[in-house]
């Protein structure tokens, strides 16, 4: 099954923890599965420092819209019908941020304000 990753975030930021990580995970992909990972790239060039690490040889360019832009909108490419784009990765990513924020609101529900920030507020 052919496996498709965005690597819209190298565009997004030049270096730092979210390309590091990203950039070390399709590492191991483009070692362990080559034959089936896709990597789709925006057609402008990338100054992150991490891309241009990389040895990803099956590049699969979006259409020629801003990144600023693209990054907003849904994949403008269509996929083989058998295929797996990386929403596992998103989806486990919007779990953690779900039971993150039922447990900070659970935890402070029916608590007053933190003193910690009413005496800032007050000095401010």
């Amino acid at each position: 099954m052919q496996k498709y990753f965005d690597n819209i975030l190298f565009y997004l930021q030049r270096s730092g923890g979210g390309s590091v990580y990203w950039g070390e995970l399709m590492r191991r992909f483009a070692e362990l599965n080559f034959d089936e990972s896709n990597f789709i790239q925006p057609v402008s060039s990338s100054p992150n420092l991490v891309l241009s690490t990389l040895n990803l040889k099956r590049i699969v360019f979006e259409k020629y819209i801003p990144v600023k832009i693209l990054r907003y909108l849904p994949l403008s490419i269509s996929l083989p019908e058998k295929s797996i784009f990386h929403i596992l990765l998103t989806i486990a990513v919007m779990i953690w941020g779900i039971r993150l924020s039922s447990h900070i609101f659970f935890r402070n529900v029916g608590k007053g304000e933190d003193p910690r920030y009413l005496k800032w507020r007050q000095e401010w």
